[in-house]
């Protein structure tokens, strides 16, 4: 509907703002126009007093019985012309005049005064404008004598002057309105044309084209942070997705493989009668895989549950010193088995967490290091404060990490060339990476020149 859309709001909005301020320019000058037309007329008629009123008027030394007495005229003289007048723009014929002296006879009148006029009333001395009933502008000067002049002209010259104006000036108004709303329009458009961009490739994403993405070097600045933003959304999307499919063949195909030895198992068991010993082995096998896949499908769904915000952490107060050194304990029997020695230099922090998850965190990390370090070397484990955050760093004396696979150990299912022979999933690392996440820290591993691989895992105090 042309109600809800942003482009005909815009429009009508400015249109109507617009139209409002135009019609309001346009009364304003006409109402001007038509005071400076009344105005020439008002000085034209005042031009003429002079000549053909004060003329007439008596002298205020001249008296006659006690009144003020006009020169006398004849009755031929009664409607004699007036002296000659000199106007800018207009023939002295067009003009009126007439003279009433005190007791209200006339001394003097134009030829061409209407015969419908009658003597104005007394009111105050001085000088009036107004219109006539007929609509002639005329101009009464009421004399301290009692004498009253009058000086008129036909207004059909002024309305038709200034009804010429309007046309013309609302004729330019309407033009104007007209370009201003085509403009506005194409204005509009205009603005609009980002948006319209953003939802094309919004569409095309949805659609499946995950490799699209807004343009944002011809976007408006107030819309470049959107299509930013956007582009980013879409960008973690994008990720997540390809993470989504390439995480289901993962876990698909590190399924398949413990499925297919367990079936195998159970073929080779129906083929024909077994010995006890044989069955025994092979349930010791289906056994051994079940368990496998036992562990594989709790940490997907680990996974799944801290993906989905379901993993609730149960965090409490605690040193985390006494947290490190209850895992070491737990770890001697693999260290001890392996020759291998765990170093600890640990200070007393108080730090918020989830005890069990951050102990599975450095159980998986000692032992992966275990697993890559040679016989009778050395794990060492520390812990310090660093600012406002916890520092617990895990070095070996392995033979590293290699460089291509620095930036990929924490993702989900992926095995170093080095592990590929390992019985993990490599689920482990990414499980740590989101535990980490989850309470606000940061995982990072790096390579020790000369000693082996180091992680370092960062918590909030």
């Amino acid at each position: 509907m042309i109600t809800n859309s942003i482009r005909w709001q815009i429009q009508l909005w400015h249109g109507v703002l617009l139209t409002i301020v135009v019609v309001f320019l346009l009364i304003l000058v006409s109402y001007h126009e038509k005071e400076m037309l009344e105005r020439v007329v008002d000085q034209e008629l005042m031009g003429l007093t002079p000549t053909v009123l004060l003329f007439h008027f008596p002298h205020p030394d001249q008296r006659t019985g006690g009144r003020h007495r006009a020169p006398d005229f004849s009755a031929n003289d009664l409607r004699r012309n007036p002296p000659e007048i000199h106007l800018s723009n207009r023939s002295p014929s067009e003009f009126y005049h007439i003279v009433w002296d005190d007791r209200g006879e006339v001394l003097a009148v134009s030829p061409s005064f209407p015969e419908y006029i009658t003597r104005p009333g007394r009111g105050t001395v001085g000088w009036e404008y107004h219109y006539s009933d007929n609509g002639n502008r005329e101009l009464i000067h009421r004399h301290p004598s009692g004498y009253i002049g009058m000086v008129g002209t036909s207004a059909s010259n002024i309305r038709r002057q200034w009804l010429a104006f309007c046309y013309w000036i609302w004729g330019v108004g309407l033009v104007t309105l007209l370009v201003a709303w085509g403009v506005g329009w194409m204005l509009v458009n205009r603005s609009l044309t980002p948006l319209r961009r953003i939802s094309a490739t919004a569409k095309d994403i949805a659609e499946g084209d995950l490799s699209k993405r807004i343009e944002t070097t011809r976007a408006h600045e107030e819309l470049q942070e959107l299509a930013g933003t956007l582009n980013q959304t879409f960008e973690r999307l994008g990720l997540a997705l390809t993470q989504q499919i390439r995480f289901t063949a993962d876990a698909s195909h590190e399924l398949r493989t413990p499925l297919a030895v367990v079936l195998n198992e159970c073929q080779w068991a129906l083929d024909r009668e077994r010995s006890l010993t044989e069955y025994r082995e092979g349930f010791e096998t289906c056994h051994s895989t079940a368990m496998h896949m036992s562990g594989l499908v709790e940490a997907l769904m680990q996974l799944a549950r801290i993906d989905a915000g379901q993993e609730k952490l149960k965090c409490v107060t605690v040193d985390l010193q006494a947290v490190l050194e209850e895992c070491i304990e737990m770890l001697r029997a693999i260290i001890r088995s392996k020759h291998i020695a765990i170093e600890s230099q640990l200070e007393a922090i108080f730090v918020k967490i989830d005890i069990s998850k951050i102990q599975q965190v450095v159980i998986n990390i000692v032992s992966n290091a275990a697993s890559h370090s040679p016989e009778n070397s050395v794990i060492k484990l520390s812990s310090k404060i660093d600012g406002n955050w916890a520092v617990i760093e895990i070095l070996d004396e392995g033979s590293g990490i290699p460089e291509n696979d620095l930036s990929q150990i924490f993702e989900r299912f992926y095995q170093s060339g080095e592990s590929r022979t390992e019985a993990g999933a490599g689920l482990g690392l990414a499980i740590s990476k989101s535990i980490i996440e989850l309470h606000g820290g940061s995982i990072n591993a790096a390579n020790e020149k000369g000693k082996g691989a180091r992680f370092v895992i960062r918590l909030p105090l």
